[in-house]
Parts: C-alpha cells; sequence; structure tokens
C-alpha cells in the first residue's frame, strides 16, 4: 500500500524543503525524499509534520520498521490529524502488527468517518490479521462512501481470495481495473489469482503490466517471478525476484523464492546453490536475535514437545507425507505441536489436527510473535516442513526458539542457516559423507525420506499400453519448470533411438502449451510425437498413468511425489541421480522399491538405461502388477519403521542437547 502525504497542516508546509519534498515524492524520486526528511528533521527537532515526513520516506522507501517509532512520535505529536494516524497504521501493517495498526487506522476514522481510502487500509489489515469477515464488513462501508473508490473494490477482493472465494475476488478486481486499468493492486492480485488456477500466461500478462506501471512494486515483481517459474522462464523468473531484492533487502521470502528458483537450474553447480543458500542463511542471522537461553527441562528421557512448522497442513503432498509418520508417532514419548502457516484449512488439515495435542493457526502472527508463541508452548524440537518453499517462516528459524532446530520434507536442500541443526535423510538420497558439505545442518538418517501412503482413490493397475499399440511411450508429470532445455535434448535422444516412441506430457495448461511446444522444436523434439495433457483432479491424474510405459525423471530437481504415485500405478521412474539432495530424491524411491535398475549416474546411462527397458516390453510389461504390490507391502511396514526411527533420531537429538553436546551427524 502506498503511504498518503501528510496533510498541509502546520506552518512547514509553506517551507521550500517542503515543497521540493513533495515534488520529489511525486516524481517518484524516494531516495530524494528520504534525504529531504532527514535534513527537515534534523533542523525542526520534534515537530511532528517533519517526523511524518520521514516516516512517510522511510516506507516510500520500505524501510517500515524504521518508520515506525518515528511515525509514533509523529502521531503522539499530531493527534488530531486523520493522516498521520492513517500513515502510522500503514506502517504498523506493513510490519505485521494488524492489531496496532488496527487501533490506528479506527484513530483515524474517528477523526474523519468519511475517509474511504482509510476504512479500505482498515479492510486490507483485517485480512491480513485473518479477520476476514471483519474484512468485508470493513471493504463494504468503504465502498458505500465511494463505489468508485478502486482500492475498495480491492479490498473486497482481498477479504473473499484469504477464504478461498476465487471467482468472487477475480470479480472484485476486475470492477477495480473497470474503474481505474492502472490499479496496480488490482493488478497485482488478479495476477495471483490466475496464477493459482495454473493459468500462468495470462497471470504474467497482467502482473508485467503491473510492473510496467509500477516497477518497484514488491508485491508485483514476486507474483511475477512466481508464475514465470512455474512456466520454466528461471532467469526472468531470477530477475523478477531481484527486483524485490533491490527494493527490500530484507524481503527474505523473495531471497527464498530466488534459492528456489536456482535449485532447477541446470546451470548452478551443487557447490554454487550450496554458497546461494549459505549467503541467504548468514544475512537472515545477521539480523535476527536468538533466544539467549532455553528454560526447557534437561532431562534425556521425558515425553517430548516437538513443533511442525508448516503451510501445507492441508490438501498438499506434504500433508500426504507427513500424515502416515504422525498417525503412527509414540504419543507416550512424544507430542506433536502444529503451527499451520496458512489461513484457513479444508478436510485435510482437520483430519491433520486430530493427531496433534497442538494446532496453531500462525498465518497472522509476526515472526517474533511466533517465537515466542513457540517459547511459550516450550517446545523441544522444532522441525520445519517448508524449506524455501511457498509460507516458509525461516526467520523463526534464524532466531532459534526451541532448543533443536530440524529440517525435513517440502524441500530438498539446505535451509543455509547455522540455527538449523538437523536435516533428516535417508542413506540413498544423501550417501553417508557424500553430501554433507552441501548443508549447512548435520545429516540425520532415516530409512527412506518420507511416506506416501496409498492415495485414497486408486485406480486399478493398467496393463502396458505398448503391448496394444506396438510401441513405448514415455511420460513426465512433473512441473514444467522441472523440464530444462537439458532434460529436452536428452528425451530427443531417446526418442531418436526408439523408433515409433512417444512422449506424454502431463500438467500442461493451456496457456503454456504453446511457449512448451517452441520449446520442444528448439530441443530437437518433434512436437508430432509428444502429447501435452492438462492439469486434472487426482484421481483422473493417475489414471493418466494406464497410458504411459515408463515415466522420465527431471534434473536437476527430480521427482518427488510424481514418482511416488507413478509407482502406486505400477510405472517406474527412470532417474538421473546426481550430487544433490535435490537431484536424488527419486533415486531414493526406486531403490526402496526394489527398481534400482531404473536409477543412471551419468546421462549417458539415462539413455542406456531407458533404452534397455524400451527394448524389453515384455518384462516391464509384467513388472506393472508387481510394483503396485510391493507398494501394499511397504506401506504394511514403512510408517512404523518410519516413526520408529523418527523418534531415535529426535531422542538422539535431544540427548545431546541435555549433556550439552553439539549437533553430529546421526547414522
Amino acid at each position: 500500500m502506498k503511504p498518503k502525504a501528510p496533510s498541509k497542516a502546520s506552518f512547514s508546509t509553506a517551507h521550500p524543503a517542503f515543497l521540493r519534498w513533495q515534488q520529489a515524492c511525486a516524481s517518484a524520486r524516494y531516495a530524494d525524499c528520504l534525504s529531504l526528511a532527514e535534513a527537515i528533521a534534523g533542523q525542526w527537532g520534534e515537530d511532528g509534520l517533519a517526523l511524518q515526513l520521514l516516516g512517510v520516506s522511510h516506507m516510500l522507501m520500505g524501510r517500515f520498521l524504521d518508520a515506525v517509532p518515528v511515525l509514533e512520535r509523529a502521531s503522539a505529536l499530531r493527534k488530531s490529524d486523520p493522516v498521520v494516524w492513517d500513515n502510522y497504521g500503514a506502517a504498523l501493517q506493513n510490519t505485521g502488527q494488524w492489531g496496532l495498526a488496527a487501533r490506528a487506522f479506527r484513530r483515524s476514522l474517528k477523526l474523519d468517518p468519511r475517509a474511504a481510502g482509510v476504512w479500505c487500509n482498515a479492510a486490507t489489515n483485517a485480512v491480513q490479521d485473518g479477520q476476514p469477515e471483519e474484512g468485508l464488513r470493513l471493504a463494504a462501508r468503504a465502498l458505500s462512501l465511494d463505489p468508485r473508490q478502486p482500492l475498495a473494490h480491492v479490498a473486497l477482493g482481498s477479504a473473499h481470495h484469504s477464504v478461498g472465494h476465487t471467482e468472487e475476488a477475480e470479480a472484485a478486481y476486475r470492477a477495480a481495473l473497470a474503474i481505474d486499468p492502472a490499479c496496480v493492486p488490482a493488478l497485482t492480485n488478479l495476477g495471483r489469482v490466475l496464477q493459482e488456477r495454473g493459468d500462468n500466461r495470462a497471470a504474467c500478462a497482467v502482473l508485467e503490466k503491473a510492473v510496467a506501471l509500477s516497477p518497484g512494486s514488491v508485491e508485483g515483481n514476486a507474483n511475477l517471478a512466481l508464475a514465470l517459474s512455474m512456466m520454466g522462464e528461471l532467469e526472468h523468473s531470477a530477475a523478477a525476484y531481484q527486483r524485490v531484492l533491490d527494493s527490500r533487502p530484507d524481503a527474505f521470502f523473495a531471497w527464498s523464492g530466488l534459492l528456489y528458483c536456482h535449485a532447477h537450474d541446470e546451470a548452478r553447480s551443487p557447490e554454487v546453490l550450496f554458497s546461494a543458500h549459505r549467503a541467504f542463511g548468514e544475512a537472515l542471522e545477521a539480523r535476527s536475535v536468538a533466544a539467549p537461553h532455553h528454560k526447557n527441562v534437561r532431562d534425556p528421557g521425558r515425553r517430548l514437545r516437538i513443533g511442525f512448522v508448516s503451510a501445507d497442513l492441508c490438501d498438499h503432498p506434504v500433508a500426504r507425507l507427513i500424515e502416515p509418520v504422525w498417525r503412527t508417532l509414540d504419543r507416550d514419548a512424544f507430542a506433536i505441536h502444529a503451527y499451520f502457516n496458512r489461513r484457513g484449512g479444508d478436510a485435510v488439515s482437520a483430519r491433520l489436527r486430530g493427531y496433534c495435542d497442538v494446532w496453531r493457526e500462525v498465518a497472522g502472527m509476526s515472526d517474533d510473535a511466533l517465537c515466542a508463541c513457540v517459547r511459550a508452548d516450550a517446545v523441544d524440537i522444532l522441525v520445519d516442513l517448508s524449506g524455501h518453499t511457498a509460507g516458509n517462516r525461516l526467520p523463526v528459524f534464524a532466531a532459534r526458539p526451541a532448543p533443536v532446530q530440524v529440517a525435513w520434507i517440502g524441500y530438498p536442500g539446505t535451509t543455509g542457516l547455522r540455527a538449523v541443526d538437523y536435516r533428516l535423510v535417508d542413506p540413498v538420497a544423501a550417501p553417508p559423507g557424500r553430501l554433507d558439505a552441501g548443508f549447512t545442518e548435520h545429516l540425520a538418517y532415516l530409512p527412506a525420506m518420507s511416506v506416501l501412503e496409498r492415495p485414497n482413490v486408486l485406480p486399478p493397475v493398467a496393463s502396458a499400453p505398448l503391448l496394444a499399440r506396438g510401441y513405448v511411450t514415455f511420460g513426465s508429470f512433473n512441473r514444467l519448470n522441472k523440464i530444462g532445455d537439458g532434460c529436452l535434448h536428452l528425451w530427443a535422444r531417446l526418442l531418436d533411438g526408439v523408433p515409433g516412441a512417444r512422449l506424454l506430457v502431463g500438467g500442461v495448461f493451456g496457456g503454456d502449451a504453446e511457449r512448451f511446444e517452441a520449446r520442444l522444436v528448439a530441443c530437437g523434439l518433434d512436437p508430432a510425437r509428444v502429447e501435452l495433457l492438462p492439469r486434472v483432479p487426482l484421481a483422473a491424474y493417475l489414471e493418466q498413468h494406464a497410458g504411459v510405459d515408463m515415466l522420465l525423471d527431471t534434473f536437476p530437481f527430480s521427482s518427488g511425489t510424481t514418482a511416488n504415485y507413478g509407482l502406486w500405478m505400477g510405472v517406474p521412474t527412470v532417474t538421473l541421480a546426481g550430487n544433490s539432495l535435490q537431484q536424488r530424491q527419486c533415486a531414493s524411491r526406486m531403490h526402496r522399491a526394489g527398481l534400482a535398475d531404473f536409477v543412471a549416474e551419468t546421462e549417458a546411462d539415462y539413455l542406456r538405461v531407458a533404452l534397455r527397458w524400451a527394448g524389453d516390453g515384455a518384462a516391464l510389461a509384467v513388472l506393472r502388477p508387481v510394483i503396485r504390490a510391493r507398494m501394499e507391502a511397504d506401506m504394511a511396514v514403512l510408517p512404523m519403521e518410519m516413526s520408529a526411527a523418527l523418534g531415535v533420531r529426535l531422542r538422539q537429538m535431544w540427548t545431546r542437547w541435555c549433556a550439552g553436546e553439539p549437533p553430529a551427524v546421526l547414522n
């Protein structure tokens, strides 16, 4: 939200420096605004308007933490000015202090109840504070005062969006744009709705317009970066994330997005990728104040409180991976505390909540508040299930609210934080001693990386399509941003070596198809031999495996959940195992299923493995029901095996802390 310039209520509004400040603000020369405001504040001392100018200037530069104390003093000096209270509320809002912001907005509205813009700000603040109904009420009040106020429609859309009413949200954003086609918040939010729907191409068109209108827009650039990343436009995505960081160096969510983007980049070696993660960790930890002392009772044998932090405890792959472990974990030894960083939940969230001793929805909490909550709950071991994916709370982990901290599923790589003590892995995904230098954490080993239990709706295993078709069909159901040009070139060589073979690529949204087909041609693939399938619900997605003989893995970011779903449908994945966790996660799943013959160590080996199995259709056909049977048998034992092993590792970690010993590799 762009702060409003202060009202001209004091003698200093006629001062030439004030006029120069206004001119700089109107020209978007915000660095000049700050320099001028600092000089004015230096000359006029504790004058309320001088401080107001300084606070607004900090906000224009994205320095909201600096703005808060300045505007607090300004509001104390200009108690009857509704604009200064609105400015103060905006600063508080942008630092996550939504309760205090609401009070400031109420003070502003008491002074000027017909200020539709302030009602809009209050509505947006309420949504961010997890009060969508209040947001709807406040937005409706703004619209009643000024139906032609675009930001009132944006606030209404945000309230709808926060509770999953995407159609209503889209309608509200489009209503704002009908009034003002250049309304950047409406464009930004509309782009996010389109991106969440999977229409990344349409989202980019909208978001590119937003960024053209406001090049420094943090939210616009961040949303554009995400949409570009999902389409595999890694270079352009990284540039958009970098624009966010140029504007807001403390926007660690954007830095995480940039690292997630880099993790898909074929050009970045594991060493370069680690250095980038470590730079993130150093910067974040430099601004974090770690808890000076943990008061947890140092008793190695007592029942431990294990906290899990994630935005994905809902209908999401992370939830499917954690549920079997929570269900079978020894509850006499461990209490489960969940910190769900998403507004609202679903049926999966409700089911997961039933496994927990404590369930907290923390999306509305600032990092400091969440740290205080974890400490108040006396959590012994805090587990991150997000890494650098959306909705992570890594700034909380940097402040070390728990004595022992662990990274696990959600992101196949290091957090980059020294404050995270351990990373849970398995011996195939991270061969002992081979990948240790790529982690700030100490590796702790489990029997498998994770457990993906039997899907609730599981179609029967179909016979191999090659038996009826007379040719092999390769397939990929990976996200398009995992399919780099290196993958496509290798797949082109594979198809050249298997006459008549075809390639099926799933999960392609209509708007992405044209660009992807162009990439196929550029990488030597004949589009006539490639079939693109749309994104569909889970049951239909599983049924699509009936048309695939063998899945082809991506690199350097290999298959995880997609490989597991393939196994449940009796379809193996040819994978290229490398020297990073994100490239070895599929190899782990193939080994667990007794399919080590599908794991390659070089690109030449990848071709050899795929060609060998493509040439032995009978063996490939026989394997399909065998794989399903192995998955069924493994699920009878793996959840208990995993939860028992997790319990052992957690107890080892805790015992070391109780004894004052530093973290160490646990295998």
